[in-house]
């Protein structure tokens, strides 16, 4: 990182280069703050700096007040990361407040299989969004089983309940489906969205997450 911020408990902040690598398997600067490494979980990597000292890192469950080595007078929330089910770390790349999770063209980031529901209804998308996650980038694929039925799902915010995405087309072919990839869709404080379809007989849709925006900012 170049030209970082990092902030001491009394505010006070400093502009800091440097590079480092975190392993959640060892504890300490560098290392996960405290505790093993759990599976499926988020992590929040952090810089921190000393004086005299080349800026290091720190893995935390903590989003807002990790654990730092006793020495270590500065800190900056940077990114998050996750892992699975056999503590691999997630593929995933950033640009400033933007991570793209990849890839998406299994079930590895599924967070709704064929749903139906004809009314607006709750997505939880936590496990592949952290809790400073703003907005979701999802993939939708809606499916038509019958001929002569229109294929429509809609996406909202789920704390405005507005419509942000419609996905779907009029058939007049037999059945088909629609794909749309990479729309952007708020989220609430619970890390939810809303979707629905226009036909729960005859319309199915299936949502992966490719990526969410997160909101980082100097903890203190």
């Amino acid at each position: 990182v170049s030209g970082l911020n990092v902030a001491d408990g009394s505010g006070v902040t400093k502009s800091v280069t440097g590079t480092f690598t975190v392993d959640i398997s060892t504890n300490g600067a560098n290392g996960l703050d405290t505790g093993a490494e759990a599976a499926n979980t988020h992590y929040a990597i952090w810089a921190i700096w000393k004086s005299g000292s080349a800026l290091a890192g720190v893995a935390s469950l903590s989003f807002s007040n990790p654990g730092v080595p006793a020495t270590y007078t500065h800190k900056a929330l940077l990114t998050s990361v996750r892992n699975n089910a056999s503590s691999i770390l997630l593929a995933q790349t950033q640009f400033e407040d933007e991570v793209a999770l990849g890839p998406v063209n299994d079930t590895t980031t599924q967070v709704l299989s064929s749903g139906t529901a004809t009314t607006p209804t709750l997505v939880d998308c936590s496990a592949f969004c952290p809790p400073t996650a703003r907005a979701v980038k999802l993939s939708v694929t809606t499916n038509g089983s019958a001929s002569g039925v229109d294929i429509n799902a809609l996406l909202y915010d789920a704390v405005t309940g507005n419509v942000v995405v419609t996905c779907g087309y009029k058939d007049d072919s037999g059945a088909a489906n629609y794909n749309v990839s990479n729309v952007w869709v708020p989220l609430n404080t619970n890390r939810e969205v809303k979707y629905s379809v226009n036909n729960g007989t005859n319309v199915a849709t299936t949502i992966r997450i490719s990526g969410y925006r997160m909101a980082p900012k100097l903890q203190l």
